[in-house]
């Protein structure tokens, strides 16, 4: 019997009468698919199942979810938008919840589809990057007014970048899977890294910085563009929406969408910082939200291109290191190919860190 179709979905109030089901997408984390619907206007719904071993409390998760959609949906209309387009929205269960447990404790929830609308893993046209900037530039400014205190925080410490250290350190030491050989040159790059790995947490400690509601998985194929005006059309991926600050957003949105490469690309002379496509970037996100941002966190958006660079490089080692836990793998190296890219794609942001500061100031002054 087919769990899903027979078990799952039913329980879902979909207009129309669902009729198959197929994988979609290549995310990280969640499991994802595209649900089939007949005699009804929508033809397409997105139903999820939820990674319970990266998220411990998912009811919660759902909670953020729910208010922080709802939050937008009222935004985005209120300004004349259309939001069943520009967000996402939940497509409550049979039984009004926003969520369900089938019988082996494992959650599922389903969204809107949006149609004629795509992601990509690497940015075809600057335009693209620009648009994605836009996007998430009008994400942080939509919830500048919703309070971050009122959220659950999904993943603690998300962004701590000594605690991410401190686990790489000690996978390294314990080497379980017997990987550390296989990976020696990214763990000696890893252990050579200099900067202060407690710069944003003092800042967020002392006050320095505004905690905001953050999306804190700002990737580029997080964005969907809209094939016909080639315009971003919506944020996906709202798990780990949270308390934060502004420059981990900016500084993950860099990593992704102004790389010459993909995340995985095993190819290291491919692997840069294309100055065009952080100039895309820049531009598209300050337009939208610089009005909001104190100087402080303007000052300090090329670090924090850096540190979430490397922050996420110590992840995907970690994670080959401990024997693939966290992130999805296609193949036995794809997180050692991930870090060692990270890596890679760090040491050239450290060398244009002046360069990073420069052209984020013209920016802001040609606003």
């Amino acid at each position: 019997m087919d769990h899903i179709l027979n078990n799952v979905i039913p329980k879902f109030h979909y207009l129309g009468v669902p009729v198959s089901y197929q994988a979609y997408g290549n995310g990280n984390i969640n499991l994802t698919y595209i649900v089939n619907v007949q005699n009804a206007p929508v033809k397409r719904y997105i139903l999820q199942k939820i990674n319970g071993e990266v998220f411990a409390d998912i009811t919660s998760l759902m909670k953020n979810v729910e208010n922080v959609t709802t939050f937008l949906s009222g935004k985005i209309a209120a300004s004349g938008g259309n939001k069943d387009r520009e967000c996402l929205s939940l497509i409550p269960t049979s039984d009004g919840k926003m969520y369900y447990v089938d019988e082996y404790g494992a959650f599922w929830r389903s969204y809107n589809f949006i149609d004629r609308a795509f992601c990509f893993d690497k940015a075809e046209k600057p335009d693209h990057v620009r648009e994605s900037g836009k996007a998430f530039g009008r994400f942080l400014r939509l919830l500048d007014e919703y309070p971050a205190e009122n959220l659950f925080e999904t993943i603690p410490d998300f962004h701590n970048v000594q605690k991410r250290f401190a686990a790489f350190t000690a996978a390294v030491d314990a080497d379980h899977k017997n990987r550390a050989v296989t990976a020696s040159k990214e763990i000696s790059h890893a252990l050579r890294f200099k900067d202060d790995l407690n710069y944003f947490t003092d800042l967020r400690a002392k006050s320095l910085l505004p905690v905001r509601v953050t999306h804190n998985d700002t990737k580029f194929n997080n964005v969907m563009i809209d094939m016909d005006t080639e315009r971003a059309v919506c944020v996906l991926d709202l798990d780990t929406v949270m308390p934060g600050l502004s420059a981990y957003d900016y500084g993950d949105s860099i990593r992704s969408c102004a790389s010459s490469a993909e995340e995985d690309e095993a190819d290291l002379s491919k692997v840069y910082l294309d100055d065009r496509l952080f100039d895309a970037f820049t531009r598209g996100y300050l337009s939208e939200c610089a009005l909001i941002l104190s100087k402080k966190e303007i000052e300090v958006l090329p670090t924090a291109v850096i540190l979430i660079t490397y922050e996420l490089a110590l992840r995907f080692l970690t994670d080959y290191l401990n024997g693939d836990e966290y992130f999805r793998i296609r193949k036995p190296t794809h997180n050692l190919d991930r870090a060692a890219n990270q890596l890679k794609l760090l040491s050239d942001m450290e060398y244009k860190t002046l360069w990073m500061s420069s052209a984020i100031r013209r920016i802001i002054n040609q606003l």
